[in-house]
């Protein structure tokens, strides 16, 4: 054992990765299955391997290219710029807003998603914070 993984010797390294690559899922996905579960030395250069010179994987793979991550500016002061987001957790959704400049989030937890909802939770930080020049 290598913590929770289980250590796969040379013999049945070939059987493990077949199993691995057995849904062709890609490079991440399979190097994130193996990751779970086996080691041996070597496993992601044979993964990469494996996964590169199989043709269904080839021909299936994401072509779009990714796209540069855009930097926003720093803003000169607190509360300038904010970002607003929703997330779930669990069963539960909750609005998050996020100065640009400290970084520091609020979280409110919301009950259903509609836009009267979101509002209303937007109104109330935005009257104790103050209002932006700028949402994101």
């Amino acid at each position: 054992m290598a913590g929770s993984r289980i250590i796969i010797p040379k013999s049945m390294q070939k059987e493990i990765l077949d199993k691995i690559h057995q849904g062709h899922l890609g490079m991440e996905k399979c190097k994130l299955r193996a990751k779970s579960a086996v080691y041996w030395v070597g496993m992601y250069k044979d993964i990469e391997k494996t996964v590169s010179t199989c043709h269904i994987c080839q021909k299936y793979r994401n072509s779009q290219q990714k796209e540069e991550m855009i930097s926003s500016d720093i803003p000169r002061r607190p509360w300038q710029t904010i970002g607003v987001d929703l997330f779930k957790e669990g069963q539960e959704w909750y609005l998050i807003m996020a100065c640009y400049y400290y970084k520091f989030p609020f979280v409110s937890k919301v009950k259903d998603l509609t836009a009267k909802t979101i509002t209303t939770v937007d109104r109330g930080l935005l009257a104790e914070q103050g209002i932006p020049e700028q949402i994101m």
